[in-house]
């Protein structure tokens, strides 16, 4: 997770442990399948992978600086594809948003934010769901209809 004061946050994140997906672990679910115990890969300078369930990570596993990720890759990427800049952070706003219109439960989006409870994504994001009470009501009528 990135901080704001320009380097990924590790201790204390919500999202620690919570799914994300880093060499250290990959090679570690290899041994475990493969019944095998091996040290993690190094790279050409000898020094191996820091582990720190970073969700960006610079190619040691180290903090990135968010700045250096905005300047040389998000902000060239969206003028790239044509998009508006936004902030990295609105990319977040955007997935959660996607998964509820897409009618993922909200304790599944809320884990996956790493939001305490499902309470709190429903406090941030429940406004940006108009459609879902049409969508109850036509559910609810097509329920009572098949159970006649």
């Amino acid at each position: 997770m990135l901080s704001s004061r320009g380097s990924a946050g590790t201790e204390g994140s919500p999202l620690a442990g919570r799914g994300q997906v880093s060499p250290a672990r990959d090679h570690a679910a290899h041994n475990l399948r493969s019944g095998g115990s091996q040290p993690l890969p190094t790279f050409p300078a000898g020094t191996p992978y820091e582990e720190h369930e970073l969700i960006l990570a610079g190619p040691l596993g180290r903090p990135v600086d968010h700045r250096n990720v905005k300047k040389r890759h998000f902000h060239p990427l969206l003028a790239a594809a044509g998009l508006p800049r936004v902030r990295l952070y609105d990319l977040r706003h955007t997935h959660c948003t996607l998964l509820l219109g897409a009618g993922v439960p909200v304790n599944v989006v809320s884990q996956r934010l790493g939001h305490a409870s499902a309470k709190m994504t429903l406090d941030v994001y429940a406004n940006y769901l108009p459609d879902q009470h049409e969508d109850a009501v036509a559910r609810y009528r097509a329920y009572v209809a098949h159970t006649k």
